[in-house]
């Protein structure tokens, strides 16, 4: 027999909802449009960064011949400052769609759009995350390298 008295425990509110474009807004739109002429200056500011890096090191290997550490220096360092320049080009890539993005939902693309451009942003943070750690790796070798180096010397003496 089943009490009638029991009240029946109401359905828990969920979140996020299960249809993720549910949650959509007004206001939320008009944040990502104010967001987006800073995004793409950015993105336009490092790609010209990246393109100067490339230009740089274009000039470096032309140089390398004519350096104090021979061509062999120059061509190594001419390869640094292309993959600085890589290092650029992927996170601008990301903000740049980013941007491209909030367009699409400006003109009407609507949830679908909004979640497209979270999800570029989303992508540009996890790059930018990617390469914090990977430089921050390397400069924790650098170091290590510079003190054995210099533990080396001090006792070659």
């Amino acid at each position: 027999m089943i009490d009638e008295n029991v009240e029946t425990p109401a359905a828990p509110t969920v979140f996020p909802p299960a249809d993720p474009f549910q949650a959509f807004s007004g206001a939320m739109s008009a944040s990502l449009t104010a967001t987006k002429p800073w995004v793409r200056f950015m993105a336009v500011v490092g790609f010209v960064l990246a393109g100067l890096l490339v230009l740089f090191s274009l000039i470096l290997l032309a140089m390398s011949p004519f350096m104090e550490g021979g061509p062999v220096f120059g061509a190594v360092m001419s390869l640094v400052y292309l993959l600085g320049a890589v290092l650029y080009i992927i996170p601008c890539l990301y903000l740049n769609r980013f941007a491209s993005s909030i367009v699409v939902m400006t003109r009407g693309g609507g949830p679908r759009a909004m979640a497209e451009a979270l999800d570029h942003q989303r992508r540009f943070w996890r790059a930018v995350g990617i390469i914090t750690i990977v430089s921050l790796c390397f400069y924790a070798l650098v170091i290590f390298a510079a003190v054995v180096f210099g533990v080396v010397a001090a006792l070659a003496r």
